[in-house]
């Protein structure tokens, strides 16, 4: 048997040790004459993100499954998680069922009582998982940018050549984290089985967590430790810096954005909302709180936020102008406007509040409505549709 067959028996065998308490309390409270599939109902309620996390390492250890064995190597086919879930509970179940043989009325009613008390606690639990979802949506956009690509074939070429170089792969997994889909999952996944920086790899781990997935955390090598491993990202978070790298490392930092969104700060779930909408109708997003969280931190804010605000309208194909009675007065927001103006790029503009009276640099931008879940122009066009993109 292999190396990497040993680690995903023992990544399997974990995960089964993690399911034999819940799944063994489940089966004691289960009624007379109850069904595998009522069983497994239960379970679902009473556990929701156990069950999540049996579901994504399921579909990610399957992937890495089918991939090694495209190229011809050796691989360990994971359980499906229904079968995984019944194969620890068998003997619970059994036991279950013999008792419930004998069991008395006062015996069912306790039990029944402890179902409502866990199905309770599995709908609470539900409810955290959904709000810790919301809150994570603004950390990533749901779309594949193509220079995504570009980003993770450099991280490699970069570990080949320049292993020291830990701040161009700090970037780069920064970078790629901002957008959760296929591609960039993989990525992480490799980062954090197969790289030896212990930040980076921990730095992997920390967004596929975020991103919902259930990945194992590569223990650290034991022995003497080389520079490549322990060595650590010397970037400052400011706009100063963001700036400067910008320039530096245009390789990573200098990419295209279909959409630059110019808004006022607060109502940030609109927004949110507003951004997954445009993500949903195939465009990168720009949204300096999100895609610069690090370097624009409103506290850290310098002379300089504004010339990294002027380097991101560049690199957007289109601005969308989200009208409110704040953004129609916010200095950022006249500022942003005046600038792309200047760029001769199509101007959208949302009005989600009705302005008396519009500032005149608003003449000339296409009015947008949301219309079936998507941003239209007043023509049923979509953003960007006729609008070579940069």
């Amino acid at each position: 048997m292999g190396k990497h067959q040993r680690r995903k028996i023992g990544e399997i065998n974990g995960f089964r040790k993690r399911l034999k308490f819940p799944l063994s309390r489940v089966a004691r409270v289960m009624p007379k004459g109850f069904t595998d599939a009522e069983f497994l109902d239960l379970f679902k309620t009473a556990y929701p993100g156990l069950w999540l996390e049996l579901m994504n390492f399921f579909k990610s250890n399957m992937d890495e499954y089918r991939n090694r064995i495209n190229k011809g190597l050796k691989g360990v086919k994971p359980f499906y998680p229904k079968a995984m879930v019944f194969l620890v509970a068998k003997s619970s179940l059994a036991k279950s069922r013999i008792d419930n043989f004998n069991s008395s009325i006062e015996q069912e009613h306790e039990k029944a009582e402890v179902r409502a008390k866990i199905i309770r606690e599995g709908k609470n639990k539900a409810n955290k998982l959904q709000q810790l979802e919301s809150e994570q949506i603004r950390k990533f956009q749901r779309v594949a940018p193509k220079y995504v690509d570009n980003l993770i074939k450099l991280y490699f070429n970069q570990r080949k050549e320049n292993a020291l170089d830990i701040d161009t792969r700090y970037l780069i997994i920064l970078e790629c984290a901002k957008f959760k889909c296929k591609k960039t999952i993989v990525f992480l996944q490799k980062i954090n089985a197969c790289e030896k920086n212990n930040e980076l790899r921990m730095l992997a781990y920390e967004y596929l967590v975020r991103f919902g997935i259930n990945p194992r955390l590569t223990r650290k090598r034991k022995g003497k430790k080389k520079l490549t491993a322990t060595t650590v990202h010397k970037i400052e978070e400011s706009p100063s810096v963001l700036l400067q790298l910008i320039f530096e490392k245009q390789q990573i930092l200098h990419k295209n954005f279909d959409v630059f969104l110019s808004h006022s700060y607060g109502r940030q779930s609109e927004l949110l909302q507003t951004k997954e909408i445009l993500n949903r109708q195939g465009l990168v997003v720009y949204v300096d709180w999100i895609n610069d969280a690090e370097m624009l931190q409103r506290e850290k804010q310098n002379d300089d936020t504004f010339n990294v605000l002027y380097e991101r309208l560049r690199q957007s194909s289109a601005l969308l102008f989200i009208q409110t009675k704040l953004s129609v007065t916010s200095e950022y927001c006249m500022d942003e406007l005046m600038y792309f103006k200047k760029l001769n790029r199509p101007m959208y503009l949302y009005e989600t509040e009705p302005i008396e009276n519009q500032p005149k640099i608003f003449e000339g931008m296409i009015k947008v409505e949301l219309k079936n879940d998507k941003f239209l122009t007043e023509d049923n066009k979509a953003i960007l549709a006729q609008s070579q993109v940069i």
